[in-house]
């Protein structure tokens, strides 16, 4: 049997091969028989997700595994426990929005002590514990939060973690704020850690100028295309409405005195 980094190093490069039922069906059996779960809980997450892999094979047999997974993650009803070797198994990268999700903390209960989201949700979780404000509720959110996002960049080490991995989380209960100081605390972000506002101004605001700024630079340049440069166009006056003239009518003798 291989030994975990053997594992994962395999699946990692079948991931961009082409889609092989048989060799994604035997790797779902190596991947469950490591878990830490009862043979009864084992037998029916390999049963939902072989069915599922079998039921939506592609039809182009060039399709590698991650496209498949890309193409059939958003279109066929898909259950977590399906999804679950195939991700734990790093045989697929999921997307953020994904694994938001998702329930993530059985997940990483059950895998091996020597996967690395094991080695990192224990360091998390000491780092979690030194933030003095924060409830054990929002701690175990904070994790679950780190854990989501090492599985859907595909990273081993937390501190391959960015500010900007933090920043495409759809807003929710993600603990964010806790996660953020247990990743200052870990040295991950040199920084001091930000909370609430603080954080969402930094980084996004200059993303947010810079783009604002390239498109009046872009709208100006498509304005003024083919003008000369020294022509400035006269300000246009401001027109005043005005109301009906008056119709001024002569009566008999009135006047200079003619004949009408």
């Amino acid at each position: 049997m291989m030994d975990r980094a053997s594992l994962l190093y395999t699946a990692r490069r079948m991931r961009h091969q082409p889609f092989d039922r048989d060799a994604v069906v035997e790797m779902l059996s190596l991947e469950v028989s490591c878990w830490d779960l009862s043979l009864k809980a084992c037998r029916a997450v390999l049963a939902g997700a072989t069915r599922f892999v079998e039921a939506s094979q592609p039809a182009d047999n060039r399709m590698s595994l991650q496209q498949w997974w890309n193409d059939t993650a958003g279109r066929k009803p898909m259950t977590s426990m399906m999804a679950r070797p195939l991700i734990t198994g790093r045989l697929v990268q999921p997307s953020a929005m994904f694994m938001s999700k998702v329930l993530v903390e059985p997940w990483v209960r059950a895998l091996p002590s020597e996967d690395p989201l094991t080695v990192a949700g224990q360091r998390l979780q000491q780092a979690c514990e030194q933030v003095a404000w924060a409830a054990p509720k929002g701690r175990r959110r904070g994790i679950c939060t780190g854990m989501r996002l090492m599985l859907a960049h595909d990273y081993d080490r937390l501190d391959q973690l960015t500010d900007d991995d933090l920043e495409e989380l759809p807003p929710g209960a993600n603990a964010l704020d806790i996660l953020d100081g247990a990743l200052c605390d870990l040295g991950v972000f040199r920084r001091s850690p930000r909370r609430g506002t603080v954080r969402r101004k930094t980084q996004p605001l200059i993303h947010r100028y810079v783009h604002l700024w390239h498109r009046a630079r872009f709208t100006a340049d498509t304005t003024h295309a083919g003008r000369d440069p020294t022509h400035h166009p006269r300000p246009q006056q401001r027109r005043v409405r005005r109301g009906p003239r008056p119709h001024h009518r002569t009566n008999d003798g009135d006047g200079d005195g003619s004949d009408p």
